[in-house]
């Protein structure tokens, strides 16, 4: 048979297993046989990259996402501040990390889920690092159930396991999402703990992100994620580029980086994957969506940790969102909460930024958590409180507010119908707290107001122009979008 029958036969890859099963059979012993030799091998090695150049060049879109994309997402997924809901309905979320030698990354993961609006968040961690970590903060529920191997006999690793995994399970049904990584280190022992619980929570359909350690752990054994839907990676260069040379066995390519995520992702059965860089890329092997908006040129270390967070609790609320509209939410609610997630760290790191300069760290990031919220939304929120305004003519120094904009199901727009049923509040009192949202030095807060209330005419019930623009309110835009009803209060 002639050496080159399997690919006029088969097709290049499927003379593969051909030439790795007979190309050392070749014997060397003349020219010709030298020669045939040589030639195969080259073969081989064009045929494979032939076949993985082919692979990235399948259509792949990328959608760059923008602000009113990433403030649609967001509106649909944060829960309401209703004064009815009960403690732990609007999350609880916990971190499996935490060791002798990083006490912080844990921290920072629970703690940011805290900041953004979580209910609960604990840590499970090494009886080490526990009294460290309450130290930090006593808003965290810490629970020293994890174990080292330094700690530990040979003889007692098996029970020590069993006990280990008991501690979290006891816990597990009551969470809404698990951070797993952060700050965990690598002990082959508290590895292989760690490994049982994602096990677990697998079983659990429980939701998982993983960073850090646990990124380690995973990349060594891909079968524990592979094909689990509800899972989010959150790997940084160095942690990318090993999960790329695991699965897809080449190198990272900067040219084809949206189609090599999506194939990295549909190789792991559809993972949802957030590759952190300068764009943050996300994927779940179907989509590839870019989050590009600026966060800060200072590189802390520890951002990743509020990422985990960040993602862990908008990934628990789309979920929840999901499960409350049925058949209407179609949309992945993991890439929900790794777009939400990532917008929200990048605008926090950038108010951090504003303020600290060079000096910024994580943890003034993490304090800025709570009014980005209030900044990706405060075009929605003043707007909002401008229209309800407009529509108060009997007593125009009362306003009504919603703790967000009444949306119209069909039209995803604010609803000024509904605002009858909603409480009402001093006008200088609301605007003097949500101007203080902004996140803005004094004067232009002054300024931002007196424009806004420039740009509203009541007797007309619209806004209008007047030439004047500032940085969150939109202008001429209320008789464009809606036809105002005729019933007032």
């Amino acid at each position: 048979m002639h050496p080159l029958y399997p690919i006029f036969k088969h097709g290049m890859n499927g003379c593969f297993t051909f030439l790795n099963s007979h190309i050392d059979r070749i014997l060397a012993t003349d020219a010709v046989s030298r020669r045939q030799h040589f030639l195969l091998r080259c073969l081989r090695e064009n045929c494979s990259n032939i076949s993985m150049e082919s692979s990235y060049k399948t259509k792949c879109t990328i959608h760059s996402l923008s602000q009113s994309d990433i403030s649609r997402i967001v509106r649909s997924i944060v829960p309401p501040l209703d004064p009815g809901r009960h403690k732990g309905q609007a999350g609880k979320i916990a971190v499996i990390g935490g060791c002798r030698e990083y006490t912080g990354a844990p921290y920072f993961a629970a703690i940011s889920a805290l900041k953004i609006g979580a209910d609960l968040s604990h840590v499970f961690c090494t009886t080490d690092a526990a009294t460290v970590i309450k130290s930090y903060s006593p808003e965290l529920i810490v629970h020293p159930v994890l174990e080292e191997s330094y700690n530990l006999r040979s003889e007692n690793k098996l029970p020590t396991s069993k006990r280990v995994l008991a501690d979290v399970v006891k816990w597990m049904e009551r969470f809404d999402c698990l951070i797993i990584g952060p700050g965990l280190g690598r002990d082959p022992f508290l590895l292989e703990c760690v490994s049982e619980i994602i096990q677990h929570a697998r079983k659990e359909n429980i939701p998982l992100v993983i960073d850090g350690d646990g990124l380690f752990l995973v990349t060594n054994n891909l079968e524990l994620v592979k094909g689990y839907h509800l899972t989010v990676l959150t790997p940084n260069v160095n942690e990318y580029k090993r999960l790329i040379q695991k699965v897809l066995e080449c190198d990272v390519s900067d040219e084809d980086a949206p189609q090599q995520l999506q194939m990295l992702s549909k190789r792991l059965g559809g993972v949802t994957i957030l590759q952190k860089g300068k764009n943050d890329l996300i994927s779940d092997g179907e989509t590839v969506e870019m989050v590009s908006i600026f966060g800060s040129p200072r590189r802390c270390g520890g951002q990743g940790d509020i990422l985990s967070g960040s993602v862990a609790l908008f990934s628990s609320w789309a979920r929840s969102m999901k499960a409350t509209r049925g058949a209407g939410f179609t949309e992945n609610p993991m890439i929900l909460g790794s777009i939400a997630g990532s917008a929200l760290l990048r605008r926090a790191a950038s108010l951090a930024f504003e303020n600290k300069k060079r000096s910024t760290l994580t943890t003034d990031i993490i304090e800025c958590l709570g009014r980005s919220v209030h900044v990706k939304l405060g075009n929605l929120w003043l707007f909002s409180t401008m229209c309800a305004l407009s529509l108060c003519t009997s007593k125009p120094q009362l306003l009504v507010v919603a703790t967000l904009p009444i949306l119209n199901p069909n039209t995803e727009r604010d609803n000024p119908n509904s605002y009858h049923n909603q409480p009402k509040y001093p006008i200088t009192s609301v605007c003097r707290e949500e101007v203080k949202t902004w996140a803005l030095p004094e004067i232009r807060r002054v300024m931002l107001l007196i424009s806004a209330f420039s740009c509203l005419d009541i007797t007309e019930r619209r806004y209008v122009t007047a030439g004047i623009r500032f940085k969150i309110a939109v202008c001429s835009v209320l008789e464009m979008k809606y036809k105002l009803p005729e019933k007032r209060f």
